[in-house]
């Protein structure tokens, strides 16, 4: 495991359109490093969040907002948690 298969594993989801939307299926971390680990890449939650363009929910419209916290069970809207398996493809992606 290592950083630079984190680092591989992006430009490898920047290359191929069908990983990209199998990614884009992905929701939730188990998933995320299934998809990972089948691409022949391996490597930890720590050494993913320090490369990966993350979407915050800071990043977020309020309705998209709205939508994951009440996924999460938390209604009140103010969850603030990362979830690494959404990926700001458009950071990635040209």
């Amino acid at each position: 495991m290592s950083v630079e298969s984190a680092k591989s594993f992006l430009k490898k989801i920047a290359a191929d359109k069908e990983l990209q939307e199998k990614l884009k299926g992905v929701d939730s971390e188990e998933k995320f490093f299934t998809a990972a680990k089948e691409a022949a890449f391996d490597f930890t939650k720590e050494e993913w969040l320090a490369v990966a363009p993350i979407i915050s929910d800071r990043d977020l419209s309020d309705g998209e907002l709205g939508n994951v916290s009440a996924a999460r069970g938390n209604h009140d809207g103010e969850s603030r948690h990362r979830d690494i398996w959404r990926i700001d493809l458009s950071m990635i992606v040209s």
